[in-house]
């Protein structure tokens, strides 16, 4: 798109393969099976983390083969699931 900017970061994907991903908004995605818990962190709050909590794996799966990860977490993650904010 004119004038945006996309970053692209690597994010690690227990038990598989490190993956890169292109997003304008999210600058890191992780994701522990055991716990559940999906960590990001925003392009625009580098400093704060935030933790999503009982996330599905077929959530995450379908959110790393998204075409959009910033449209995909607006739609099926954001509101959703219970989250802690934790200011680095």
């Amino acid at each position: 798109f004119a004038g945006e900017h996309l970053m692209v970061f690597t994010i690690f994907v227990p038990n598989w393969n490190e993956m890169q991903i292109v997003s304008s908004n999210i600058m890191t995605a992780d994701y522990d099976r055991k716990s559940r818990i999906l960590t990001m962190v925003f392009v625009n709050r580098p400093r704060w983390e935030y933790q999503y909590y009982n996330v599905p794996l077929p959530i995450w799966t379908r959110f790393v083969k998204s075409e959009s990860k910033g449209e995909y977490f607006s739609a099926v993650i954001r509101d959703v699931y219970r989250y802690r904010r934790i200011i680095k």
